[in-house]
């Protein structure tokens, strides 16, 4: 069985089974809103109280777009606002700890410098939201996750 996993529905009443099964960590998403497709994609308060009672760790990534399918105008700073203040307000909302990450995805293979100058400044919107609330992560390509992490979100 795998120690982390991640997954996209609401696993409180099988946290028990799965942290019986040898699960350590569930990453679980924050959103704007969820979809058809995924109805309880958004970390819940009640699910994470169930989590945290079966003995689970959460790790959280906020997906709402993400720049997909070559989108990345979603990924400019006024959208990196407006997802870190979602992403915080949930964060308080299910009583994530102050300094623990919450990793922001970029869903496409950006590769081009232009490309990966042009996503910068939503790094950097988001982590002046977040301040010293919560550590800032990348959910993406290694390219995007270095780069984000030497240029944007040093430690």
């Amino acid at each position: 069985m795998y120690k982390v996993i991640d997954c996209p529905f609401d696993v409180g009443r099988f946290a028990p089974a799965l942290r019986a099964a040898g699960v350590e960590t569930v990453f679980r998403y924050y959103n704007m809103q969820n979809s058809r497709v995924f109805p309880h994609k958004c970390l819940t308060a009640a699910e994470a109280s169930q989590m945290f009672e079966a003995g689970l760790f959460i790790g959280t990534v906020f997906e709402q777009g993400g720049g997909a399918d070559g989108n990345i105008a979603e990924l400019d700073a006024a959208q990196g606002r407006a997802n870190a203040a979602r992403a915080l307000e949930l964060a308080q909302g299910i009583g994530q700890p102050r300094g623990a990450a919450i990793y922001f995805t970029v869903d496409h293979d950006y590769a081009a410098p232009e490309q990966v100058a042009q996503i910068k400044p939503y790094f950097e919107a988001v982590k002046e939201i977040l301040g010293e609330s919560c550590r800032v992560g990348v959910y993406g390509s290694g390219l995007i996750s270095t780069v984000m992490k030497s240029a944007v979100l040093p430690i």
